[in-house]
């Protein structure tokens, strides 16, 4: 049964872990009912900061804004979303642009934290998909350009000559 809720991560003041997840439906029938989804005891999950601090040092992340700046680009990051999956949570924060051009902002990317582990997409569905996948290969498939189709490689990792 779907349900429209809020959700609100909490972290004690002076600390990074996640503690707690605040629930407040919305739907008639439960409209305001809360729930407080706490982290066991012993159990480390990374809060908000932590996992912008992970998209921050993200070096497929940097590339992409460093690359959006020099086409005089502005990059607007959007606010980082904490969803519940399967005992742990995921934080999603879409990366929006706007130029001289096109003024209206618009969704470039999304950057996905999940584990401690930092995945970019040009979809939400593309950047849940490389959680699945061998880090080397998400990062060879986001070389910069990130929209070149993929060139065969020599057995070395090299690009072969075209």
């Amino acid at each position: 049964d779907l349900q429209y809720a809020m959700l609100m991560p909490f972290t004690p003041e002076g600390q990074a872990n996640l503690r707690s997840l605040i629930v407040v439906l919305q739907d008639p029938g439960s409209y305001g009912r809360l729930i407080d989804l706490r982290v066991p005891q012993g159990v480390f999950l990374p809060g908000p900061e932590q996992a912008d601090t992970i998209i921050d040092t993200d070096s497929q992340v940097n590339q992409q804004i460093a690359l959006w700046v020099r086409h005089a680009s502005e990059v607007i990051r959007g606010h980082t979303i904490v969803v519940p999956v399967k005992g742990d949570v995921m934080y999603v924060e879409p990366l929006w642009i706007s130029s001289i051009q096109n003024p209206l902002p618009e969704i470039k990317m999304f950057s996905v934290v999940y584990k401690g582990r930092a995945v970019l997409g040009t979809s939400l569905d593309a950047a849940i998909q490389y959680l699945d996948r061998d880090e080397s290969i998400e990062q060879r498939d986001h070389e910069l350009p990130w929209f070149d189709p993929p060139k065969e490689r020599t057995p070395d990792g090299r690009r072969a000559a075209q």
